[in-house]
């Protein structure tokens, strides 16, 4: 027995009796690092020469935004997925909206009032009515209508490409919100690029780098996509999946406002048709889950449903057929709402907001006309 106590103490403390094992470790990890890197390398070639994604095939491709992207409406961008582009901003934009190169020679400190949303907004119909209505109030409108976005692209747009100071930020909310968003990939080579729209938000669920840069990340993420088999992006199920990140990005919004002390009016543009009897389609779950975010937020908002609903939805769609796009007697319901009903947060007294929503839209066509 006295003759092992030195051979096991000595097996107890071998690894602790020099830096061979130390060193010996240190090789092995860099050797293991090493391999990983090396195929992590062979595999990112093999996916950018050989693993040729048939984006069509994955059906989540929106082939009408393809000529926007060729005639630089939308360019890419690595965090929003793509903002506009020269196209869009046109002679008339500036700031990072469609227009506003209407107030270069303004001598007077009106208010800025922002307006930002989807291609509801980006027809410029809403921004036209408020310019029309309350141009004796001191108010200049700024329109950021993106179409294409949803609410998480919008708050970053705001935080990111907004060059002015809003003294009202007004949020025009689609339905259709509830979405994913869409992101530019590159399509045959990286000056070739298509529209996506994936069932993973590319500002939550994906890395912006690695997706723009990695042709194996991007094969992975799009295979995921196509293995799930949900090709139908308009569900309830989308809602339900999408409503935390619209939670946050109103809240993202809301504490921007709050930061600058300025208020935030969100307007509900429903979809131009009657919800199911049952409630039970996408759009009337998107209706509900909205107000119950904008409720739960404190985030002050006017909801048109019914307004269209008593005027009739086909009267209001923009082209026969369009459920999404209200036309311009629809946003001057929406801008008539917003003054009765925000009356105070625009600066308006009780009586001024009354007369400017006496005015019906015959009378208003009518006097627009005349300009």
């Amino acid at each position: 027995m006295q003759q092992e106590l030195p051979y096991f103490k000595l097996q107890f403390y071998r690894p602790y009796l020099g830096m061979a094992y130390f060193k010996r470790l240190g090789i092995n990890i860099s050797i293991s690092i090493i391999t990983i890197i090396v195929c992590l390398s062979v595999l990112e070639i093999y996916a950018r020469f050989f693993l040729n994604i048939k984006y069509f095939d994955l059906n989540i491709i929106q082939p009408p935004f393809n000529d926007q992207i060729k005639d630089r409406f939308i360019i890419y961008d690595g965090v929003i997925g793509f903002i506009p582009g020269p196209a869009w901003t046109g002679g008339e934009g500036m700031y990072g909206f469609q227009n506003g190169r209407e107030y270069l020679n303004s001598k007077h400190k009106d208010k800025n009032m922002v307006i930002i949303g989807d291609s509801i907004i980006q027809y410029r119909f809403l921004e036209k009515v408020l310019k029309d209505l309350l141009k004796d109030k001191n108010y200049k409108v700024w329109n950021a209508g993106i179409g294409g976005y949803n609410t998480i692209q919008e708050a970053y747009y705001l935080e990111r490409h907004i060059k002015i100071r809003p003294d009202i930020l007004i949020l025009g909310f689609c339905l259709n919100d509830f979405m994913p968003s869409m992101t530019l990939v590159p399509h045959d080579s990286q000056l070739h690029r298509k529209t996506a729209q994936l069932l993973f938000e590319p500002l939550g669920f994906a890395n912006p780098f690695l997706f723009a840069h990695s042709a194996l990340y991007r094969y992975i993420k799009l295979k995921t996509v196509y293995l799930a088999k949900k090709e139908d992006l308009w569900s309830t199920a989308t809602v339900l999946h999408n409503r935390q990140a619209v939670y946050k990005a109103l809240d993202k919004m809301r504490k921007f406002c709050l930061h600058k002390d300025i208020p935030f009016l969100v307007i509900i543009y429903p979809h131009l048709r009657e919800f199911s009897p049952t409630h039970d389609d996408w759009f009337a779950q998107a209706h509900v889950a909205i107000v119950e975010i904008l409720s739960t937020l404190g985030i002050k908002y006017i909801d048109l449903y019914d307004n269209y609903r008593n005027i009739g939805f086909e009267k209001l769609q923009i082209r026969s057929g369009d459920i999404v796009h209200s036309n311009i007697e629809g946003n001057f319901i929406a801008a008539q709402e917003l003054i009765i009903k925000f009356y105070a947060e625009l600066g308006l007294s009780r009586q001024e907001a009354d007369n400017l929503t006496s005015i019906t839209f015959g009378q208003y066509e009518k006097k627009s006309l005349s300009h």
